[in-house]
């Protein structure tokens, strides 16, 4: 679908985020064009801003950083299935555990300080091998993110969430605060896009919506709905005192909602343009 048939599906008038329909459209191309610059461009080169007119418009916060602290050079040649731009100068991709022990050197001579591993089949030795060169290693099995509910995997799930995933939860959030992380599971995808869900819903400090990958024949649509589904499976059944473990606020409700529309429109913004 082109630019201009998707604002044309909107109507004239609506309410939608206040847009009209000329400023929504400048607001979509600058927002994609940014987007697929920061993919393509070195991570520590500026990036070209959007214009303050069409950021009075949009009446959105694009906050893409100016400089990145990580090594581009490194990164390129590492070339990371599934690499994604994160904020807090962080990159997100597929595993490095079936690399070799010099690409996971690269990696961290690039300037990562900590890697967060969503895989549930993860090796023993692996988060040693990272320590050793001097990073930190957090592992939080997400199988599907069935495991949450005290390890069920099919059937039934209780209503409870395990106390061990929201401690888990709460060291992810600090390592994404402090930043130069790389998130990834096996293929840097269905996990991944879990658990930078879990950060931008649940982490207060998050600012921006993580950008959703799709896989297989899953389209786009559908790889959202169903990650804002479990994540949101998850939010429902924390305990006051789980919810106080992660630093809530009491409004934390009214945040939800709006951080969920934030993370659909920009994912379904661009997905839009790309059909």
């Amino acid at each position: 679908m082109q630019i201009k048939q998707f604002v044309g599906l909107i109507p004239t008038g609506s309410n939608f985020l206040r847009f009209n329909r000329k400023s929504l459209m400048k607001a979509i191309e600058s927002n994609y064009g940014e987007r697929q610059l920061l993919m393509r461009q070195p991570l520590n080169q500026d990036v070209v801003q959007i214009s303050n007119n069409t950021q009075k418009a949009a009446n959105v916060s694009v906050n893409i950083p100016k400089s990145n602290e990580l090594n581009n050079e490194i990164i390129t040649r590492l070339q990371i299935p599934n690499l994604r731009v994160l904020e807090s100068n962080s990159i997100s991709g597929s595993t490095f555990e079936k690399r070799s022990a010099e690409d996971l050197k690269k990696l961290k001579d690039s300037g990562i300080r900590a890697i967060i591993d969503f895989r549930s089949e993860a090796g023993c030795t692996f988060g040693k091998k990272c320590n050793e060169l001097g990073m930190d290693y957090l592992n939080i099995p997400i199988e599907h993110s069935y495991n949450i509910f005290g390890g069920h995997k099919k059937g039934n799930l209780p209503t409870t969430v395990s106390d061990e995933f929201v401690e888990q939860l709460k060291q992810f959030f600090s390592l994404a605060n402090k930043g130069n992380n790389y998130i990834g599971c096996n293929f840097g995808i269905d996990r991944t896009n879990i658990g930078l869900v879990y950060n931008y819903l649940l982490n207060m400090s998050a600012t921006k919506p993580p950008k959703l990958l799709s896989w297989g024949d899953f389209s786009h649509q559908n790889v959202i709905n169903r990650t804002i589904k479990q994540v949101k499976k998850t939010i429902k059944h924390l305990t006051p005192e789980q919810r106080e473990t992660l630093n809530l606020p009491s409004n934390y409700e009214e945040i939800l909602k709006e951080r969920i529309f934030r993370l659909r429109f920009d994912n379904d913004a661009l997905s839009s343009i790309k059909q």
